[in-house]
């Protein structure tokens, strides 16, 4: 892709180490912090801190409010 726009932009390589690095953000930060994940190696998909979590719930002024613990 980069020979195909005048050698600007990232190399195949470069943007496969930025997605491999970005990707999980996206599951972290999403469901999957308490939903699980997929992965070949584990089918449920039930992320290594199942009941071992604890979400801090807070107010707009950044001051917890709630605790839960998933």
């Amino acid at each position: 892709m980069k020979a195909a726009n005048g050698g600007k932009g990232m190399s195949d390589n470069q943007v496969t180490i930025f997605i491999d690095r970005y990707l999980p953000c996206y599951i972290f930060f999403g469901d999957g912090v308490k939903l699980g994940y997929i992965s070949d190696d584990d089918p449920a998909g039930r992320p290594p801190w199942a009941t071992r979590s604890l979400q801090i719930n807070v107010d707009d002024d950044r001051v917890p409010v709630s605790t839960q613990r998933f």
